[in-house]
């Protein structure tokens, strides 16, 4: 590590050289940094320091930056104040963030930028940028006032952040976390997380401050999270708030809880109030609250104190469920339960769509028609590239698919989002009736990722612990595996295929070999006789497209003659260019 001094200019490197890698032999991490005078930019924005990475036999791990930013992994990678005293915690922290890999390249500038003068906030920012993946980190802070320690600051927000982009399977994905931060002498907590995955096993969510207790669809690559919160303790006197909002594709989450305490040795108090709640708004509006309140005091050793615990469930059909404590000290504990039923369930009135209808417009669609290129050696012939227009335009040895994303397929839908079907609710994928016969061709399902909770009943566990999404069928695909070669036609038939054969496409068959083998050219002669059948007759002949494939200019090849040169025997250069008769 280095850390010299250019006039006013800090310059700052890290560098880890690593010669016994598995796989890899060998590896370099290296960072700089470079801090100066602020240079004026505009609207009070200051550039303040420029950085950058370079990482060889490296890669990032996306988990380790998330699950590290709780013990300040950022502060190893965006300007580290202290290389030199804190190397050994830095150099840790740049080996679990960075693993060596083999063939792993990773290279990303970095940036400080200020706002004021001296700088009120701080801005640092680095874009790390790999083969499979773009990771941009980030640390956010406001200071009041600025040149203080941040122990001493009035008020101070730090943020840290990450976002990523990975690319197979393709993932999106943000992070931050409130770190060292109050106004006055009020702690401020939170953390944030957002997720986009479009893999095997798809899911989104966004999340403040977590996730309700009993929610199990947490992807591992969201890190332990902080309560969103403020609170204080002066003494003997205590606050804390915290509180969580969440959306899935299943549920919406949400919750919060107050604590109050004092103690003053020989009196103590602790009281306080929380709840959770998760709404659902299919097949009817209804919630389920958890909530608890609790209030324990203690006076010269005796004690007194009360726990509510209970949930409630409704409207229309209402549950009241829970348990009042009381502790008496001296006297023992005393309880109630409470478990009440009443009402009646009332579905909320719902708008219906015909789902037949808009199958069929998906079904029109030209986006959700594809035709895939055979394998090389499947072709068998290579056509010149058309312009289908607004046909799909297919291989005869081609896949052709169709795939839909408005319903899951062969299975019994209940609702479509807040609707419900207002025709037939089970669809299968339709027939593919081709033209020339080609129903008899194998069909086989194409499978895509739906919101299981969007097209039918979901239990409330369910909604909770199942993945976010499930495979359903979502179109079919026909692909032939054999095909036909034709067959050698009677003799008028042959006629006129060979005579529309070749004014159609002018082809000319000649066989080039010095020898006159017999053998071989009747083959040839049945050959040309079976694929003129074939041209006349065939899937081509049939074709409505056969005319778009008709190339518009003829161009035909001509052999230019060889030129012939007289060359000097002893030198081998030429003296000359002879005309060739």
């Amino acid at each position: 590590m280095l850390e010299p001094r250019v006039a006013a200019i800090g310059i700052k490197a890290i560098a880890i050289l690593n010669t016994k890698v598995p796989d890899a032999g060998w590896s370099l991490l290296l960072l700089i940094f470079g801090n100066f005078p602020a240079i004026q930019l505009s609207f009070g924005f200051t550039l303040t320091g420029i950085g950058g990475l370079i990482g060889l036999q490296h890669t990032i791990s996306t988990d380790a930056l998330s699950k590290g930013m709780a013990t300040g992994a950022l502060d190893a990678i965006l300007f580290p104040a202290n290389p030199v005293g804190d190397a050994p915690q830095i150099i840790n922290t740049l080996r679990t963030v960075f693993p060596t890999k083999a063939g792993g390249f990773v290279i990303g500038p970095m940036l400080e930028v200020g706002w004021g003068t001296p700088s009120l906030v701080i801005i640092r920012a680095g874009v790390l940028i790999e083969a499979s993946k773009i990771v941009i980190v980030g640390q956010a802070i406001i200071q009041r006032p600025p040149l203080v320690s941040k122990d001493l600051a009035i008020l101070r927000l730090q943020i840290d952040f990450i976002g990523y982009i990975i690319f197979d399977p393709f993932k999106l994905g943000f992070d931050g976390k409130l770190r060292d931060s109050r106004v006055l002498f009020i702690t401020l907590t939170g953390s944030f997380a957002f997720r986009a995955s479009f893999g095997s096993k798809p899911s989104f969510l966004l999340s403040a401050g977590g996730f309700h207790p009993r929610f199990k669809d947490i992807p591992d690559d969201v890190p332990a999270m902080d309560r969103i919160g403020a609170g204080f303790s002066i003494g003997i006197v205590g606050v804390k708030f915290e509180g969580y909002f969440a959306v899935t594709s299943a549920t919406v989450q949400g919750g919060s809880e107050l604590r109050l305490w004092a103690d003053v040795g020989v009196a103590s108090f602790d009281g306080g109030f929380g709840y959770g709640v998760i709404v659902y708004l299919e097949p009817r509006f209804h919630f389920d609250a958890e909530m608890r309140l609790w209030v324990k005091v203690s006076l010269l050793g005796f004690r007194l104190g009360a726990r509510i615990e209970g949930m409630l469930a409704g409207p229309g059909e209402w549950h009241a469920a829970g348990s009042a404590t009381v502790d008496l000290g001296f006297f023992g504990e005393h309880s109630v339960d409470l478990d009440e039923r009443w009402g009646s369930a009332t579905d909320t009135p719902v708008a219906t769509e015909p789902v037949e209808a808009q199958l069929a417009l998906e079904i029109a669609k030209r986006e959700n028609w594809s035709a895939q290129l055979p394998k090389p050696d499947d072709a068998f012939v290579t056509l010149a590239k058309v312009d289908g227009g607004v046909d799909i335009l297919a291989h005869p040895r081609s896949p052709l698919t169709w795939r839909q994303k408005y319903i899951p397929l062969d299975a019994t839908l209940k609702r479509l989002g807040t609707k419900r079907p207002a025709d037939a609710n089970r669809f299968r994928a339709p027939a593919l009736n081709l033209p020339g016969g080609g129903a008899g061709f194998p069909t086989a399902p194409v499978k895509d990722h739906f919101a299981a909770a969007q097209f039918f009943d979901v239990t409330e566990q369910d909604r909770l612990q199942c993945p976010s999404f499930e495979n359903y069928d979502a179109g079919v695909s026909v692909a032939v595996d054999s095909f036909d070669a034709g067959l050698m036609a009677v003799a008028v038939a042959v006629a006129v295929a060979v005579a529309v054969a070749v004014e159609s496409f002018a082809y000319e068959e000649k066989n080039l070999s010095s020898e006159d083998d017999s053998v071989v050219n009747m083959l040839h002669l049945g050959l040309m006789v079976d694929n003129a059948w074939m041209y006349a007759f065939g899937a081509a002949a049939r074709s409505e497209l056969r005319e778009r494939l008709q190339p518009k200019v003829l161009a035909k090849v001509a052999v230019a003659p060889a030129a012939y040169q007289v060359t000097d025997r002893a030198t081998a250069k030429a003296v000359g260019v002879a005309a060739s008769t």
